[in-house]
């Protein structure tokens, strides 16, 4: 790979995610919430004159809660086995939405909420880009098109409109199950090939 490819790639989340790491913003759908009371009545106030995207409500609603559940139990040096926040609690730890022990999660943790959610926005188009490329480059594509096809996937609106939730979690990082098995299935079959692509396909399966 030659530096200006890696250079573009590295800098390609930033794109979307670029004005909130600069301006210390916040890419995450939170000017939702402002759409109702009690926060509506707040919302010039606090500079909220538009709604970006109302249709990413499960974010806000759902998903930016269970995490601030996740961070309440690591504060008090808690495993995050249970949210006591959602009506008279609910698992946490065994939650695929919540996604404790997800790396990007794990990281998020040690980071202030707000740019938590902008790093992991960030690392999940970088990892989505970065898994396309070495996929389409493992079909014998120059990098200038394989450069092509990894921003397309990375910024198509399967991959935008599930960041920071569960979904984008497994969906994203697709390309990284799919570059080593297409390797494999490249070469003669043999019992760890055949191995490496039921186990890596199962997990694909188990994380939807």
């Amino acid at each position: 790979m030659g530096t200006a490819c890696r250079t573009a790639l590295a800098a390609l989340p930033l794109c979307f995610t670029g004005r909130a790491l600069l301006t210390g913003g916040v890419y995450a759908p939170i000017d939702v919430a402002y759409l109702f009371e009690p926060l509506a009545s707040l919302a010039s106030k606090v500079g909220v004159r538009s709604v970006s995207n109302p249709m990413l409500s499960d974010v806000y609603a759902q998903f930016l809660p269970w995490n601030a559940a996740l961070r309440w139990a690591v504060a008090h040096h808690e495993w995050p086995l249970w949210n006591p926040f959602e009506l008279c609690g609910n698992v946490l730890a065994a939650a695929a939405q919540s996604a404790p022990y997800h790396p990007l999660t794990l990281l998020g943790v040690l980071l202030p909420p707000a740019d938590a959610l902008t790093f992991a926005a960030t690392a999940g188009y970088f990892l989505a880009a970065l898994g396309a490329f070495l996929l389409i480059r493992s079909l014998g594509v120059r990098e200038s098109a394989a450069f092509f096809g990894a921003a397309a996937w990375a910024f198509s609106t399967y991959v935008v409109s599930f960041t920071h939730t569960a979904h984008g979690n497994a969906t994203g990082p697709t390309d990284w199950v799919c570059s080593p098995s297409a390797f494999f299935l490249d070469q003669k079959p043999t019992w760890t090939s055949n191995g490496f692509f039921t186990v890596n396909w199962g997990r694909r399966r188990r994380s939807r």
